[in-house]
Protein backbone atom coordinates (compact mmCIF):
# COMPACT_ATOMS: atom_id res chain seq x y z
CA UNK A 1 0.00 0.00 0.00
CA UNK A 2 1.59 3.17 -0.85
CA UNK A 3 0.36 6.43 0.94
CA UNK A 4 0.99 9.66 -0.61
CA UNK A 5 1.52 12.71 1.22
CA UNK A 6 1.08 16.10 -0.36
CA UNK A 7 2.57 19.69 1.43
CA UNK A 8 0.15 22.07 0.29
CA UNK A 9 2.87 25.19 0.45
CA UNK A 10 1.48 28.57 1.11
CA UNK A 11 3.19 31.07 -1.32
CA UNK A 12 6.17 33.15 0.11
CA UNK A 13 5.54 36.52 0.55
CA UNK A 14 7.92 38.67 -2.13
CA UNK A 15 9.15 41.58 -1.30
CA UNK A 16 8.28 44.02 -3.34
CA UNK A 17 10.92 46.66 -4.45
CA UNK A 18 9.20 50.12 -4.32
CA UNK A 19 8.56 51.87 -7.49
CA UNK A 20 9.16 55.53 -7.85
CA UNK A 21 9.05 57.87 -10.46
CA UNK A 22 12.10 59.55 -11.51
CA UNK A 23 11.47 63.75 -10.16
CA UNK A 24 12.24 66.67 -11.25
CA UNK A 25 12.24 69.18 -8.50
CA UNK A 26 12.62 73.27 -8.72
CA UNK A 27 12.97 74.45 -4.97
CA UNK A 28 12.46 78.42 -5.03
CA UNK A 29 14.75 80.12 -1.95
CA UNK A 30 13.24 83.14 -0.26
CA UNK A 31 14.28 85.51 2.73
CA UNK A 32 12.41 88.49 3.46
CA UNK A 33 9.24 90.29 2.08
CA UNK A 34 8.84 94.45 2.72
CA UNK A 35 6.89 96.92 1.53
CA UNK A 36 9.99 98.99 1.34
CA UNK A 37 11.74 100.00 -1.58
CA UNK A 38 15.07 101.13 0.27
CA UNK A 39 14.93 97.39 1.19
CA UNK A 40 14.26 95.37 -1.65
CA UNK A 41 17.54 93.75 -3.02
CA UNK A 42 18.72 90.05 -3.48
CA UNK A 43 17.63 88.76 -0.41
CA UNK A 44 14.49 90.99 -0.15
CA UNK A 45 11.27 91.13 -1.92
CA UNK A 46 7.83 92.85 -2.18
CA UNK A 47 4.52 91.14 -1.12
CA UNK A 48 3.29 91.36 -4.84
CA UNK A 49 6.00 90.31 -6.10
CA UNK A 50 5.55 87.27 -3.74
CA UNK A 51 1.64 86.76 -4.57
CA UNK A 52 2.60 87.42 -8.48
CA UNK A 53 4.87 84.28 -8.31
CA UNK A 54 2.52 82.16 -6.54
CA UNK A 55 -0.25 83.21 -9.30
CA UNK A 56 1.91 82.64 -11.90
CA UNK A 57 3.01 78.90 -10.72
CA UNK A 58 -0.80 77.84 -10.19
CA UNK A 59 -1.64 79.05 -13.71
CA UNK A 60 1.11 76.59 -14.96
CA UNK A 61 0.10 74.18 -12.93
CA UNK A 62 2.52 73.63 -10.59
CA UNK A 63 1.53 72.19 -6.99
CA UNK A 64 3.95 73.22 -3.65
CA UNK A 65 5.40 70.15 -1.83
CA UNK A 66 7.46 70.29 1.19
CA UNK A 67 10.05 68.60 2.61
CA UNK A 68 8.00 65.93 4.28
CA UNK A 69 6.16 65.12 0.95
CA UNK A 70 9.91 65.15 -0.57
CA UNK A 71 11.49 62.60 1.98
CA UNK A 72 8.20 60.14 1.99
CA UNK A 73 8.64 60.03 -1.86
CA UNK A 74 12.25 58.86 -1.23
CA UNK A 75 11.56 56.63 1.24
CA UNK A 76 8.24 55.48 0.97
CA UNK A 77 7.74 55.43 -2.94
CA UNK A 78 4.85 58.03 -2.20
CA UNK A 79 3.38 59.82 -5.65
CA UNK A 80 4.25 63.32 -6.12
CA UNK A 81 1.98 66.15 -8.22
CA UNK A 82 3.01 66.05 -12.01
CA UNK A 83 4.43 69.22 -11.82
CA UNK A 84 5.78 70.01 -8.03
CA UNK A 85 7.71 72.89 -6.79
CA UNK A 86 9.01 74.03 -3.41
CA UNK A 87 8.87 77.09 -1.67
CA UNK A 88 11.55 77.98 0.90
CA UNK A 89 12.31 80.95 2.92
CA UNK A 90 15.51 81.06 5.48
CA UNK A 91 15.98 82.77 8.49
CA UNK A 92 12.49 82.95 9.84
CA UNK A 93 12.01 86.55 9.60
CA UNK A 94 8.97 88.47 11.22
CA UNK A 95 7.83 89.10 7.36
CA UNK A 96 7.07 84.96 6.78
CA UNK A 97 4.64 85.39 9.74
CA UNK A 98 3.10 89.25 8.46
CA UNK A 99 3.08 88.93 4.53
CA UNK A 100 3.87 85.19 3.45
CA UNK A 101 1.84 83.65 5.33
CA UNK A 102 -1.47 85.01 4.08
CA UNK A 103 -0.54 84.87 0.98
CA UNK A 104 0.23 81.62 1.10
CA UNK A 105 -2.80 80.78 2.77
CA UNK A 106 -4.97 83.04 0.11
CA UNK A 107 -4.01 80.83 -2.51
CA UNK A 108 -3.81 77.58 -1.50
CA UNK A 109 0.01 77.10 -1.22
CA UNK A 110 2.50 75.95 1.68
CA UNK A 111 5.91 76.71 2.31
CA UNK A 112 8.99 75.57 4.48
CA UNK A 113 10.18 77.96 6.80
CA UNK A 114 13.90 77.84 8.35
CA UNK A 115 13.92 79.07 11.44
CA UNK A 116 16.79 79.89 13.53
CA UNK A 117 16.12 78.67 17.23
CA UNK A 118 18.30 81.41 18.97
CA UNK A 119 16.18 83.98 16.99
CA UNK A 120 12.93 82.58 17.79
CA UNK A 121 13.70 81.90 21.27
CA UNK A 122 14.68 85.91 21.51
CA UNK A 123 11.55 87.03 19.77
CA UNK A 124 9.24 84.73 21.88
CA UNK A 125 10.35 87.20 24.50
CA UNK A 126 7.51 89.24 26.21
CA UNK A 127 7.50 93.21 25.89
CA UNK A 128 9.76 92.45 22.05
CA UNK A 129 9.70 94.59 19.47
CA UNK A 130 8.34 92.84 16.75
CA UNK A 131 9.51 95.27 13.87
CA UNK A 132 8.87 93.50 10.64
CA UNK A 133 12.09 95.17 9.21
CA UNK A 134 13.97 92.67 11.23
CA UNK A 135 12.26 91.00 13.61
CA UNK A 136 12.12 87.04 13.99
CA UNK A 137 8.97 84.84 14.36
CA UNK A 138 7.69 84.03 17.78
CA UNK A 139 7.01 80.25 18.98
CA UNK A 140 3.46 81.05 19.23
CA UNK A 141 3.59 82.04 15.38
CA UNK A 142 5.46 79.43 13.96
CA UNK A 143 2.72 76.74 15.87
CA UNK A 144 0.16 78.64 14.12
CA UNK A 145 1.44 78.77 10.40
CA UNK A 146 2.28 75.16 11.28
CA UNK A 147 -1.38 74.11 12.45
CA UNK A 148 -2.73 75.94 9.57
CA UNK A 149 -1.19 73.45 7.15
CA UNK A 150 0.64 76.04 5.28
CA UNK A 151 4.01 75.70 6.78
CA UNK A 152 6.55 73.22 7.38
CA UNK A 153 9.74 73.83 9.70
CA UNK A 154 12.60 73.14 9.64
CA UNK A 155 15.78 73.68 11.01
CA UNK A 156 18.81 76.76 10.29
CA UNK A 157 20.86 75.36 13.68
CA UNK A 158 20.19 77.26 16.93
CA UNK A 159 22.93 79.33 17.24
CA UNK A 160 25.54 78.82 13.97
CA UNK A 161 23.75 81.32 11.69
CA UNK A 162 26.64 83.67 11.58
CA UNK A 163 29.78 84.09 9.64
CA UNK A 164 31.86 86.14 12.80
CA UNK A 165 32.94 82.61 14.44
CA UNK A 166 32.91 80.17 11.58
CA UNK A 167 31.35 80.01 8.34
CA UNK A 168 27.84 78.90 9.04
CA UNK A 169 27.73 75.39 10.68
CA UNK A 170 31.31 74.60 8.88
CA UNK A 171 34.42 73.65 11.21
CA UNK A 172 37.02 75.95 11.63
CA UNK A 173 40.43 75.98 10.27
CA UNK A 174 41.60 75.95 14.33
CA UNK A 175 39.84 73.71 15.68
CA UNK A 176 40.27 69.87 16.33
CA UNK A 177 37.40 67.27 14.42
CA UNK A 178 36.31 66.28 17.93
CA UNK A 179 36.02 70.16 18.90
CA UNK A 180 33.88 70.63 15.51
CA UNK A 181 31.93 67.66 16.32
CA UNK A 182 30.92 68.28 19.89
CA UNK A 183 30.31 71.97 18.86
CA UNK A 184 27.63 71.13 16.12
CA UNK A 185 26.08 68.12 18.03
CA UNK A 186 25.61 70.51 20.63
CA UNK A 187 23.78 73.11 18.49
CA UNK A 188 21.82 70.14 17.17
CA UNK A 189 20.64 69.22 20.29
CA UNK A 190 19.51 72.90 21.75
CA UNK A 191 17.18 73.00 18.05
CA UNK A 192 16.26 69.68 18.53
CA UNK A 193 15.16 70.15 22.29
CA UNK A 194 13.70 73.66 20.83
CA UNK A 195 11.59 72.20 18.51
CA UNK A 196 10.13 69.11 20.55
CA UNK A 197 9.31 71.66 23.33
CA UNK A 198 7.45 74.12 21.32
CA UNK A 199 6.53 71.58 18.06
CA UNK A 200 6.38 68.32 19.62
CA UNK A 201 9.03 66.80 17.08
CA UNK A 202 12.37 67.03 15.87
CA UNK A 203 12.79 68.82 12.43
CA UNK A 204 13.48 66.25 9.73
CA UNK A 205 15.38 68.39 7.81
CA UNK A 206 18.08 70.99 7.77
CA UNK A 207 19.21 74.03 5.72
CA UNK A 208 22.91 74.87 5.55
CA UNK A 209 23.61 78.39 7.36
CA UNK A 210 24.69 80.99 4.11
CA UNK A 211 24.50 77.99 2.08
CA UNK A 212 28.11 76.71 3.38
CA UNK A 213 28.28 72.84 3.06
CA UNK A 214 30.55 69.94 2.57
CA UNK A 215 30.77 66.01 3.09
CA UNK A 216 31.82 66.72 6.66
CA UNK A 217 29.06 68.75 7.69
CA UNK A 218 26.94 66.18 5.48
CA UNK A 219 28.03 63.18 7.20
CA UNK A 220 27.65 64.30 10.86
CA UNK A 221 23.97 65.40 9.97
CA UNK A 222 23.22 62.53 8.29
CA UNK A 223 23.82 60.61 11.92
CA UNK A 224 22.40 62.48 13.44
CA UNK A 225 19.15 61.47 12.32
CA UNK A 226 18.02 64.17 9.43
CA UNK A 227 16.69 62.75 6.65
CA UNK A 228 17.52 66.08 4.03
CA UNK A 229 20.34 69.02 3.67
CA UNK A 230 18.60 72.32 2.17
CA UNK A 231 21.72 74.35 0.32
CA UNK A 232 22.31 76.89 -1.67
CA UNK A 233 23.32 75.62 -5.13
CA UNK A 234 21.24 77.03 -8.25
CA UNK A 235 20.23 73.98 -9.80
CA UNK A 236 16.78 72.09 -10.58
CA UNK A 237 16.71 68.80 -9.04
CA UNK A 238 16.04 65.40 -10.23
CA UNK A 239 16.04 62.47 -8.35
CA UNK A 240 15.53 59.09 -8.57
CA UNK A 241 13.77 58.14 -5.77
CA UNK A 242 16.90 57.24 -2.96
CA UNK A 243 16.86 58.96 0.30
CA UNK A 244 20.72 59.62 -0.46
CA UNK A 245 19.61 62.27 -3.00
CA UNK A 246 17.88 64.28 -0.10
CA UNK A 247 21.14 65.48 1.40
CA UNK A 248 21.55 67.80 -1.57
CA UNK A 249 18.65 69.56 -2.26
CA UNK A 250 19.36 72.13 -4.42
CA UNK A 251 17.60 76.02 -4.33
CA UNK A 252 16.86 78.92 -7.29
CA UNK A 253 17.44 82.56 -4.86
CA UNK A 254 14.54 84.68 -6.16
CA UNK A 255 15.49 88.19 -5.96
CA UNK A 256 14.16 91.40 -6.44
CA UNK A 257 13.01 92.21 -9.78
CA UNK A 258 13.71 88.73 -11.45
CA UNK A 259 11.49 87.68 -14.38
CA UNK A 260 10.56 84.40 -12.68
CA UNK A 261 8.87 83.42 -15.69
CA UNK A 262 11.65 83.40 -17.83
CA UNK A 263 12.99 81.41 -14.74
CA UNK A 264 10.48 78.32 -15.23
CA UNK A 265 10.94 78.61 -18.84
CA UNK A 266 14.64 77.95 -18.35
CA UNK A 267 13.99 74.89 -15.96
CA UNK A 268 10.82 73.58 -18.36
CA UNK A 269 13.57 73.60 -21.17
CA UNK A 270 16.41 71.59 -18.84
CA UNK A 271 13.16 68.94 -17.77
CA UNK A 272 12.07 68.25 -21.84
CA UNK A 273 15.49 68.12 -22.41
CA UNK A 274 16.18 65.07 -19.67
CA UNK A 275 13.31 63.78 -20.87
CA UNK A 276 14.15 63.51 -24.34
CA UNK A 277 17.62 62.08 -23.56
CA UNK A 278 16.22 59.53 -21.10
CA UNK A 279 17.59 61.20 -17.73
CA UNK A 280 14.40 61.62 -16.36
CA UNK A 281 11.04 60.19 -17.21
CA UNK A 282 7.82 62.32 -16.81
Amino acid sequence: MFISIFFILSPQPVLQAKKVRKLYLPVLMYHQISEKNSRLGEYVITPTEFENDLKLLKSKGYTSVTVSDLINYAKKGKKMPDKPVMITFDDGFQSDYIYAYPILKEHDMKACFSIVGEFTDRYSQEGIDMNVDYAYVSWDEVKEMRNSGVGEFLSHTYDMHNTRKRSGALKKKSESEEEYKKILFEDIEKINAAFKEHLGAKPDAFTCPFGCFDDSLKGYLKDSGYSAILISHQILNKFNGEPDELYRVGRIVRPHGMNLNTRIAKWEAEIESCIKSGQIKG
